[in-house]
């Protein structure tokens, strides 16, 4: 998966997803209260970002936190919001290369409790809710913990 990948237009805008790189994350225009305090992810491969004209509108990957276990994270601005489909067709790609490639067994990750549409996302890419952990998030709201094994 290297280079970018033409997923089609927008109007007068083109969009692609490509390779991560360093400091895509801070440029998002990130709607309040959807960031979760977690740290930028400058990190190795597997990460990817989404782009309108050139520009980060969204970001993703999965974090290696030992043992064959990934941690999800994405950042998604409201612009990014009207290419869901396509959003969701690349995810679910990039999920299965990351379980073969990585030799991932479990590949987990944490949805705002308050935010129903990103429950319904995170099922879309085939993650079962395992529960509610009570004020997990850094502003102490809710979160639901999301996974997929192999």
């Amino acid at each position: 998966m290297h280079g970018a990948i033409d997923i089609g237009r927008a109007g007068a805008g083109e969009i692609v997803i490509d390779s991560y790189t360093e400091g895509d994350v801070y440029k998002l225009d990130i709607r309040e209260g959807d960031g979760l305090g977690i740290p930028p992810m400058d990190q190795p491969p597997p990460a990817w970002t989404m782009k309108k004209d050139g520009w980060p509108i969204a970001c993703g990957g999965v974090v290696h936190v030992g043992g064959g276990i990934g941690v999800v994270w994405v950042q998604v601005t409201d612009e990014a919001r009207g290419y869901g489909l396509k959003l969701c067709r690349f995810a679910r790609i990039a999920i299965r290369i990351v379980f073969e490639d990585m030799k991932f067994h479990r590949i987990q990750a944490t949805v705002r409790a308050d935010r129903p549409e990103y429950k319904r996302w995170a099922e879309l890419m085939g993650f079962e809710c395992e529960g509610l952990m009570k004020k997990a998030a850094p502003d102490q709201s809710d979160l639901y913990l999301y996974a997929r094994v192999s």
